[in-house]
């Protein structure tokens, strides 16, 4: 599988070729949403417990939602870089912009993890969470920000896609690891069949679960669909030309 599936925005109807390119984007973003209402609504559930497990994911939520703003700037960071070199017709350029990309991605998620597992308890004490669920959100988010680990892998496979003009195949990533999410969480939470009931911890490791998928599919994706942008070592020698650009 390669990359002539892709979007030509160069050639077509403009209309028809913006909506073909904008609808399967405004579809993933929707399902993003889902993570943390999929979790609401069935930590609601828990009985005598619901209310302080609903109040653990309504708290993660504006975190998380910071969190991925800044995956969301590499998203457009590389989108931008990678479709003004497809339409320049240099795909050289294309496959040292991913390898320099690969560069920030470990770096920032490394930098990430570390000094949010780090300052955590004192983001939840500036948050002034309530001391009853202190404990309970403080475990919830560390798994949780593990898995926006796998969340800034996807952003970084969703901008090169979308770059090189291929919507869908990041859509259905999201669509499967949201589904595959929405599966999971009543296992988790309740303890359904063979699995453990975990309740508020279960519905984030749901949620990391699902994340990894997301991130494993990305990669397989990238691997099949754009196979000759896929970085070699000499690509992932640190330039400071391309990393200032991105």
């Amino acid at each position: 599988m390669s990359d002539n599936r892709a979007i030509d925005l160069t050639s077509g109807n403009i209309n028809r070729n913006l909506v073909r390119l904008s609808l399967p984007i405004m579809l993933s973003n929707f399902m993003q949403m889902f993570y943390n209402l999929t979790d609401a609504f069935w930590l609601g559930k828990l009985g005598e417990n619901a209310k302080a497990a609903v109040s653990v994911a309504g708290i993660t939520f504006p975190i998380i939602f910071f969190l991925a703003s800044f995956g969301t700037g590499f998203v457009v960071a590389g989108t931008a870089i990678v479709s003004r070199y497809k339409g320049s017709n240099q795909p050289e350029k294309i496959k040292k912009t991913v390898g320099q990309y690969v560069i920030i991605l470990i770096l920032f998620s490394a930098l990430y993890l570390s000094l949010s597992m780090i300052f955590l308890r004192d983001i939840l004490t500036l948050l002034k969470v309530p001391p009853e669920i202190f404990f309970m959100a403080n475990g919830y988010m560390r798994i949780i920000l593990i898995g926006a680990v796998f969340m800034f892998t996807f952003h970084f496979y969703q901008s090169i896609a979308h770059g090189l003009g291929d919507t869908i195949s990041p859509m259905i990533v999201q669509i499967i690891a949201v589904s595959l999410n929405v599966i999971l969480d009543p296992l988790l939470i309740f303890g359904v069949g063979f699995f453990p009931r975990l309740e508020t911890i279960g519905a984030a490791y749901a949620t990391l679960l699902s994340r990894l998928v997301a991130a494993v599919l990305a990669l397989i994706f990238m691997y099949r669909r754009f196979p000759r942008f896929v970085p070699e070592w000499k690509e992932l020698i640190p330039d400071w030309h391309y990393l200032k650009i991105i």
